[in-house]
């Protein structure tokens, strides 16, 4: 299950980066967790070796913009 721990500022920045491990039904997740990930994007995890590498690749450019 997906946990939001913290949100941490960059000046203007909100530098957060949800991974989804598996998906979830959003009548699980809080209201606020809901709106984040509507608004906002989200990497979704996947152990498929192309999904994998592209999953690696998104966190990577996520991490460094």
């Amino acid at each position: 299950m997906a946990r939001m721990e913290s949100i941490y500022s960059r000046g203007e920045n909100i530098s957060l980066v949800i991974v989804m491990l598996e998906p979830i039904a959003h009548k699980t997740m809080s209201l606020e967790m809901v709106r984040w990930i509507q608004d906002n994007n989200y990497i979704e995890y996947t152990t498929d070796h192309d999904g994998n590498a592209l999953f690696w690749d998104k966190l990577r450019r996520a991490i460094t913009s």
